[in-house]
């Protein structure tokens, strides 16, 4: 496990919070499942549903969390990568809740292309950047679309970190309008949707993207 959501030792957190957990590499879905992923208050476990998408695990409560309370998150080492390699231990995290719910709605910081772009690379990917970590379950082929006029664009969904990434299944057409868009289905981590369909425009070139990546700065 990366990082979690919340934090260890997190406070404040909202009572309408799901509980992520983010792994260093794709793990077994079949083993992402209410019984390696649990939530306690104390003793008693909290009831909830647990799903899995790209390397993102999550666990919607039933129902608010208490406010002002403590709880344990724990992925069991009964989670296991592709090729059936455990977690070297159980990971284990507390967090403690406020007395408010989240009801911030997120939103698209940053796409690829740019909104308004022209001459972009028919083999170009899109992404788009969102203000905050969203449910990774809601990231799909259903909220993130592309169009060609009134024909959708065939294409593969992924979602990682606060990035969920468009990779059409074949070379978008030259010197073409296409329309983007992340739909309100998208929700965050407390289930707040975008405030409204978000959607930007681009227009390819005759020429694909052959530039090698480089780094452009170290720390």
């Amino acid at each position: 496990v990366v990082f979690t959501i919340p934090a260890p030792d997190a406070v404040d957190v909202p009572l309408n919070q799901i509980i992520a957990a983010i792994f260093n590499k794709v793990m077994d879905s079949a083993t992402i499942n209410a019984g390696t992923f649990t939530l306690m208050q104390d003793i008693t476990p909290i009831a909830g549903v647990v799903t899995y998408n790209g390397v993102t695990a999550t666990f919607t409560p039933d129902a608010d969390l208490l406010a002002n309370t403590e709880y344990t998150a724990m992925i069991s080492m009964n989670a296991t990568d592709l090729v059936g390699t455990p977690l070297a231990a159980d990971y284990v995290w507390t967090f403690m809740t406020g007395d408010a719910l989240d009801i911030t709605a997120p939103f698209v910081i940053a796409t690829v292309p740019v909104n308004n772009a022209s001459d972009v690379p028919f083999n170009q990917i899109l992404t788009a950047t969102f203000s905050e970590v969203m449910d990774a379950a809601s990231i799909y082929a259903g909220s993130f679309t592309l169009m060609q006029g009134i024909t959708p664009v065939a294409g593969f969904v992924e979602y990682f970190g606060v990035t969920a990434t468009f990779r059409p299944m074949a070379m978008l057409d030259v010197n073409t309008e296409y329309t983007a868009m992340i739909s309100v289905i998208a929700t965050d981590l407390a289930g707040n949707p975008l405030a409204a369909d978000y959607l930007w425009t681009f227009t390819t070139g005759d020429v694909s993207d052959t530039l090698a990546p480089y780094v452009t700065a170290t720390l």
